[in-house]
């Protein structure tokens, strides 16, 4: 990111927080990408580097798994 990028996600990622709500950077594909909202203070990505897309099933498989460690 540029640092005028840098300074306009700083202020989305701010006034977020001022409101008290959680910011998630989509799109996350690079790890210099993560690093910056990293340090901009986001609280979550999502992204090709994070993630893979999943077909369907294995997500539902996924979260079922998941709902059920959870009780």
């Amino acid at each position: 990111m540029t640092v005028g990028e840098d300074a306009i996600v700083a202020a989305i990622i701010d006034l977020a927080h001022a409101i008290g709500l959680y910011v998630v950077g989509e799109g996350v594909e690079t790890a210099d990408q993560l690093d910056a909202l990293k340090l901009l203070g986001c609280d979550r990505g999502q992204g090709f580097l994070l993630g893979r897309p999943g077909a369907p099933d294995a997500i539902d498989a996924l979260l079922t798994a998941s709902a059920r460690s959870e009780l």
